[in-house]
């Protein structure tokens, strides 16, 4: 996955939690606070070792990489 790619979830009927940060980021657990779901397609807008960063309607966050599916790649 890279910036531009469109995604959705990655499996019918599951939504992925977007984060406001991504795993690696962490130093403590109530410094990752969740922002919302990922509903109909999100763009990818930065990536992070396995979390890419979502742009989802009007939510931005961060989420593990296996939990969404690239629709269609940015060339």
């Amino acid at each position: 996955m890279k910036p531009g790619d469109l995604v959705v979830n990655g499996s019918p009927g599951s939504s992925a939690m977007l984060f406001s940060l991504p795993m690696g980021k962490v130093d403590y657990l109530g410094q990752r606070r969740h922002l919302g779901y990922l509903s109909g397609i999100g763009v990818v807008i930065d990536v992070h070792r396995s979390d890419v960063k979502l742009m989802c309607g009007d939510v931005v966050g961060w989420c593990y990489v296996g939990n969404v599916k690239v629709i269609s790649e940015d060339r």
